[in-house]
């Protein structure tokens, strides 16, 4: 239950001590009910979260951030990240951004994501085998037209599964792999 007003670059930022692909990692990391209060005009990171398995990211007040929460894991499918129940209001960037790692996103509410960017939820690089279910997409602003969830280099085996868009996309989901199923 930390509260961060107006951070300067990062609010909250776990990385891993080691090199690259080494087997000493972070494990059992939970961030809950923790307050994140930016500027959107200013560009910082609320959470930044470089990790190799079993974090979680629950409960959370991120607003006015230029990326909401970035998850990533170094070494490939060894990444376990669940970020649930979080509220993030107006970011500038992508509100979530999940590089190389098993992600369940979940029940979360993003209000004004993206509002300069062309993407609110990116599955960059993942391993396979992530969930995106549940979350609640809004947006009222027109100034840019991004896509919802892009799977842009994620590996597959994904499932987009009974998510809500409510507002300006110019896509809603953007599927870039074939064995990821979409249904929403």
């Amino acid at each position: 239950g930390n509260v961060f007003i107006d951070p300067d670059r990062i609010a909250i930022y776990v990385h891993s001590a080691t090199a690259p692909d080494t087997t000493l990692d972070v494990r059992g990391l939970v961030f809950v009910g923790n307050t994140i209060l930016g500027s959107p005009n200013r560009l910082f990171q609320a959470m930044r979260i470089q990790v190799h398995r079993n974090i979680i990211i629950k409960g959370n007040y991120i607003e006015g951030a230029q990326i909401g929460i970035a998850a990533s894991g170094y070494v490939e499918g060894d990444a376990e990240v669940i970020i649930a129940d979080n509220y993030i209001n107006e970011t500038t960037s992508a509100t979530l951004w999940i590089t190389k790692a098993k992600a369940v996103i979940n029940g979360n509410l993003m209000y004004n994501c993206a509002r300069q960017s062309d993407k609110c939820i990116i599955l960059d690089g993942t391993s396979r085998r992530s969930i995106v279910m549940g979350n609640r997409l809004f947006r009222d602003v027109s100034t840019y037209l991004p896509v919802g969830i892009d799977t842009q280099f994620s590996q597959g085996q994904n499932l987009i599964l009974g998510n809500m868009f409510e507002g300006q996309w110019s896509a809603r989901i953007a599927n870039h792999i074939t064995d990821t199923v979409v249904y929403n």
